[in-house]
């Protein structure tokens, strides 16, 4: 079936927009053979930058992950604050501060003019995997292997550093691991090594990379680290969604001028994601060639070089940016 649609413009002409009729997909037809398998590989699905909630504690109100009445203001002082990790003299001091990751974000609640609405983030995915029966394990207790095969969302810090993260998804998958093997004893499986499918998005591809690659050891000081693929003992299958192997131009961008998200949310300024070592990390590679003139020569930049931000007065050292 072929329509048309007719609209008018702000200038009263007519435009036409040829649609062909869209007919769902039918996602359980197309599982309907694997969500027989009871022997395959749980899935991890694992989120990406600023995917996870900050909380506040002691009064585990929310610091990111919504903007509502209820939550941290995070166009506030306060909020900003509250958002930043500990940082002296520019220097990262790894130490706890007074928030912490709770969970993935699901869904995102945002409060306009005395309404609220939802944003969906990764309840889409959840739910994609649900018909493929992997059924989310939120209570250990419960057993669910005779009903589909495990799922697992982990979540972390995306403030912080890559290895860090990455070192405790090996905890993480080494704790499900076992986890996997009672429920499979349960459900009258044999018993076997346990491996995970990964699905991982954005900078949370670069942590399941790091621990295929590297396992449970920091190799951030070593020059050239060797790849052990030490995380293979967890690893199955590891699916990269929009993961930046070499580095993102945004997250260049978002440290000179700071993140938009909307017109309705606030903008973070380039001070507080300073405060973030992951940003760093995000940061495009060195091997890339990427600068240009306006006449595409290359050129020589060294985004690396504290001398370089300093002296063009970008991000923290613009005139606008508050300590």
């Amino acid at each position: 079936m072929r329509w048309f649609l007719i609209l008018f413009s702000s200038f009263g002409l007519p435009f036409f927009l040829s649609c062909e009729t869209i007919h769902p997909i039918s996602l359980g037809s197309i599982y309907a053979d694997s969500a027989l398998n009871l022997d395959r590989n749980p899935v991890i699905v694992i989120h990406g930058m600023g995917g996870a909630k900050i909380l506040e504690k002691g009064t585990d109100k929310v610091v990111w992950g919504a903007f509502t009445r209820d939550s941290v203001s995070f166009a506030s002082s306060k909020g900003q604050q509250d958002l930043a990790l500990p940082v002296w003299k520019g220097k990262f001091l790894g130490i706890e501060d007074d928030t912490y990751p709770c969970c993935p974000i699901e869904q995102i609640n945002v409060e306009l003019a005395g309404l609220q609405f939802s944003v969906d983030i990764y309840r889409r995915i959840m739910q994609t995997l649900g018909v493929g029966k992997y059924h989310l394990v939120l209570n250990p207790n419960v057993p669910v292997y005779k009903r589909g095969c495990s799922c697992f969302s982990f979540f972390y810090d995306w403030r912080k550093d890559i290895a860090e993260n990455a070192i405790r998804l090996g905890k993480f998958l080494e704790e499900k691991a076992q986890f996997v093997r009672n429920q499979r004893r349960w459900a009258g499986l044999p018993d076997k090594e346990v491996k995970f499918d990964i699905v991982a998005h954005s900078m949370g591809g670069l942590v399941a990379r790091y621990l295929l690659r590297y396992g449970t050891k920091d190799v951030l000081q070593e020059k050239n680290p060797k790849i052990t693929w030490a995380g293979s003992k967890w690893i199955g299958r590891l699916f990269l969604v929009g993961t930046p192997n070499l580095g993102s131009t945004d997250a260049l961008r978002a440290l000179i001028l700071g993140e938009e998200f909307g017109f309705f949310l606030p903008n973070v300024e380039p001070t507080l994601l300073a405060t973030f070592p992951s940003m760093y990390q995000l940061l495009p590679s060195p091997s890339l060639d990427i600068f240009r003139d306006d006449k595409g020569r290359p050129l020589s930049i060294d985004i690396y070089s504290l001398d370089f931000w300093r002296k063009n007065h970008l991000g923290v050292f613009h005139p606008d940016q508050k300590e």
